[in-house]
């Protein structure tokens, strides 16, 4: 039996995200489970390879949280990729806490 490496699973699990034609609702959960668990490899091809349209969609509908965000800002940041920095900043002012969970000492 061949195995993928966790990179080509995570790409492909994103292209299947990307192409949902009679995809479940509960195979389209685990899926963006999947693409969140394995963000790390999945940033690191995403950026090696300069994919911006397949970027745009993880960013924009695939509900990632801070740390995914951080993950992938770690991995943009190993190279010379500004506009996928730029993008994956946005994405974090954008997915910003409301600030109701700030604590503050007076």
């Amino acid at each position: 039996k061949m195995e993928e490496s966790p990179e080509t699973a995570a790409m492909l699990a994103l292209y299947r995200l990307m192409d949902p034609l009679e995809l479940r609702p509960e195979a389209q959960e685990r899926y963006v489970s999947y693409v969140r668990d394995q963000i790390t490899p999945l940033g690191q091809e995403l950026i090696a390879r300069d994919l911006e349209p397949e970027m745009e969609f993880l960013l924009t509908r695939c509900d990632l949280e801070p740390q995914h965000l951080d993950a992938l800002l770690t991995c943009a940041g190993q190279g010379e990729h500004p506009r996928l920095i730029s993008r994956i900043l946005e994405a974090k002012r954008l997915t910003g806490s409301s600030g109701a969970d700030k604590v503050f000492d007076l």
